[in-house]
C-alpha cells in the first residue's frame, strides 16, 4: 500500500491530467465540427472510457498495485486520445463532404455472392439480377443499399426502412432514382415472397427481396458480417435476433459504407449523394 500522502500526490495529478486532456479535446471539437461532425462521436466515445477509468480510480482509495482491469483502461487512453488528435487534425484540412457512416480500413467484398430475386417483376428495382439471382453489386451509376431483417420485427426494422425512405426523399429525383434497396429476411420460414413484397410496397416503389433457406443465407450474411438468429420460446413464440446494420454497396460489390441503427436520415442523405456523385 502507498503512503497516504504519495497516493493523495498522485490522486491530484492524475485528475489534473484528466480535467487538461478533457479541455484540449473539447477545443478540437468545437474548433472542427463544422467541417467533419463525424468525429463527434469519437470524442464522446474516448471521453466515457476516460470516465470509466477516472470512476474507478476514485472509488479505489486503498492505494494498491494497479489492478489489471485498470491498467488496461490506463493503456486504451493514450490511444483514444491520439485517434482523436489525429482525426481532429485530418478535420484541419478542407477535403469537401465526409462520409458520416461507419468505413471499414479495409472494406467488406461481397461483389461474388448471387441469391434468388424474390421480387415481383412490377416491383423490382436496378439491380444487378441475371436470370433471377441477385448480384451483390450496385448496377453502373447507381448505389444498391441491404439489409437483414424480418417483417415481423416490431420496432428496429420498420424504423430503418422508415429512415431510408425519409432520406431518399431529400435527394433530388435523378439522385433517389439511382439508388436501390435490398431487403434480405432472417425470418423465411414466415415472410414468403408474398408477405415480403407487401412489407416492402410500403416504404419503397421498387425494392429487391429475397427470402431463402437460412442455410442459403448464411454465407450471405457472413460476407457482409451480419448475425441472426431465429428459435422458439417455451410457449411457441418465435424469437429473431438480427444485426440492424444498413449496407451500402457499389458497382465494385464494395461495402463502402455502413450505417447503425439510429443513423439519421440526414446522414443517410449526406452519404448516398457522396455515393452517387463518385459512382
Amino acid at each position: 500500500m502507498l503512503p497516504i500522502k504519495l497516493w493523495r500526490s498522485t490522486k491530484q495529478r492524475f485528475e489534473t491530467n484528466v480535467v487538461q486532456l478533457d479541455k484540449k479535446a473539447q477545443k478540437l471539437v468545437r474548433q472542427n465540427a463544422a467541417v467533419m461532425p463525424a468525429h463527434r462521436e469519437y470524442y464522446y466515445f474516448w471521453k466515457e472510457e476516460m470516465m470509466k477509468y477516472t470512476d474507478g480510480y476514485m472509488k479505489d482509495t486503498t492505494g494498491g498495485a494497479a489492478r489489471p482491469r485498470r491498467t488496461r483502461r490506463v493503456a486504451l487512453l493514450p490511444v483514444l486520445l491520439a485517434g482523436l488528435l489525429l482525426v481532429a487534425a485530418a478535420c484541419g484540412e478542407d477535403t469537401g463532404p465526409a462520409l458520416l457512416g461507419t468505413t471499414r480500413t479495409t472494406p467488406l467484398d461481397v461483389g461474388s455472392l448471387q441469391v434468388q430475386d424474390s421480387s415481383s417483376t412490377e416491383r423490382r428495382a436496378g439491380g444487378v439480377v441475371n436470370d433471377g439471382m441477385l448480384s451483390f453489386k450496385a448496377a453502373p451509376d447507381r448505389v444498391l443499399l441491404v439489409y437483414f431483417g424480418y417483417t415481423h420485427c416490431p420496432d428496429v426494422c420498420p424504423t430503418t426502412l422508415a429512415d431510408v425512405r425519409a432520406a431518399l426523399r431529400l435527394l433530388e429525383p435523378e439522385e433517389r432514382a439511382r439508388v436501390d434497396f435490398a431487403f434480405l429476411t432472417v425470418d423465411p420460414e414466415r415472410d414468403t415472397s408474398e408477405v415480403l413484397n407487401n412489407y416492402m410496397s410500403y416504404f419503397f416503389d421498387t425494392y429487391h427481396v429475397v427470402s431463402v433457406p437460412r442455410d442459403v443465407l448464411q454465407p450471405i450474411s457472413d460476407a457482409f458480417l451480419a448475425r441472426s438468429s431465429v428459435s422458439k420460446d417455451a410457449d411457441g413464440e418465435v424469437m429473431v435476433t438480427h444485426t440492424a446494420v444498413l449496407s451500402a454497396v457499389d458497382a465494385s460489390g464494395t461495402v463502402v459504407v455502413e450505417w447503425p441503427f439510429g443513423a439519421s436520415k440526414d446522414t443517410i442523405a449526406n452519404d448516398l449523394r457522396i455515393l452517387l456523385d463518385g459512382a
